[in-house]
């Protein structure tokens, strides 16, 4: 199942980027994110490409504060307090 997922989130990532989303692929990667985190896997760089997806001009705001809580959480989980406060700052 976790397979199936992970496949599901890359397709996403890569529609979303083919249709110059860069609000909705960064969605895709903080969802794939959360799964590495369930998985016990890494998931930091999967989570800073999801903000680097949030500063792009195109981004709604609120989708850009949604990114930057999830890479906030997935910082926290990580240990990395100055990451995560400056995620919560942003967003």
């Amino acid at each position: 199942m976790a397979g199936h997922r992970r496949d599901h989130y890359r397709r996403s990532h890569a529609t979303a980027t083919e249709a110059a989303d860069a609000g909705l692929a960064g969605n895709a990667l903080a969802f794939n994110a959360y799964q590495l985190i369930g998985l016990g896997q890494p998931a930091r760089a999967i989570s800073e490409k999801s903000v680097h997806a949030a500063d792009q001009p195109d981004v709604e705001p609120g989708v850009r504060a949604l990114l930057y809580s999830r890479a906030a959480w997935t910082s926290a989980l990580d240990g990395d307090a100055n990451a995560t406060a400056r995620c919560l700052g942003r967003a």
